[in-house]
């Protein structure tokens, strides 16, 4: 974990010094997604939140790399319930359609997911299982930008598990600061 943080600050930090590398002809070149809100969908069922922030350097007009971070509280089952906390660092790219004011995405990301989850039993309230740890993971998503507010799908698929499947869908919103027109 401590690897990935180090790797996304330096990340961050080199975005800055990047200026003068930037192609974009249209759009700032750094540009902050905060906060982002949203709601979690595990794949066993339930709900839960999610909050993070993002960072992205506009590479070309159609073209953004970034660094995220991301928590999210899940919870869900039937005859057994589940209580997740997840909280994950990443890289992503996003390959945007067009210049528009409205802009449609689509992209990919690599993270690695701190993973902690408590399995109950329904039945008497006894904890059937104690799960946690550091998983790597991919994030597809897609969405779009509108001005300065941004809306996206995607799903953590996160790998290494045993019994207890973490991954889930995301669906969230955010207001990006910087980024916008030049």
């Amino acid at each position: 974990m401590k690897i990935i943080q180090s790797i996304c600050t330096v990340l961050g930090f080199s975005f800055l010094s990047l200026n003068s590398f930037s192609q974009s002809e249209t759009f700032r070149m750094i540009e902050v997604d905060i906060p982002v809100l949203g709601y979690a969908m595990p794949q066993s069922g339930g709900g839960g939140i999610l909050v993070g922030f993002e960072t992205r350097y506009n590479h070309s007009d159609q073209l953004a790399f970034g660094i995220n971070y991301q928590q999210a509280i899940m919870a869900g089952g039937d005859e057994f319930t589940s209580v997740s906390a997840l909280a994950h660092y990443g890289l992503v790219g996003e390959y945007y359609l067009n210049a528009n004011t409205f802009r449609p995405f689509g992209g990919l990301g690599l993270s690695g997911f701190a993973v902690a989850n408590v399995g109950v039993s329904s039945d008497f309230g006894t904890i059937e299982e104690i799960q946690g740890g550091f998983k790597p993971g991919i994030v597809p998503r897609i969405g779009f930008e509108l001005g300065h507010w941004r809306l996206a799908a995607e799903y953590n698929l996160i790998f290494g598990t045993n019994t207890y499947n973490p991954s889930y869908i995301a669906i969230k919103t955010a207001i990006t600061i910087g980024g916008g027109k030049k």
